[in-house]
């Protein structure tokens, strides 16, 4: 099991999609992405607008250090 992230840290993830030039075919662009906290079920919305084209990719999530 990974690292915890301790109370009032942060984390994050790297999201990768094609560029749109590369693949035209797109999907509507997202207002939030739904995310699940490194240990939680629940999730967390978050503001975040994303245009998915093509592939879709996220690497593990890390705590900043």
């Amino acid at each position: 099991m990974g690292e915890q992230v301790r109370p009032h840290r942060s984390a994050y993830a790297t999201i990768r999609t094609n560029n749109p030039d590369v693949v035209p075919k797109c999907r509507p662009t997202s207002a939030y992405i739904r995310v699940y906290p490194p240990a939680s079920h629940r999730t967390v919305l978050i503001r975040y607008h994303l245009r998915v084209c093509g592939l879709f990719e996220i690497n593990p999530v890390q705590r900043t250090p």
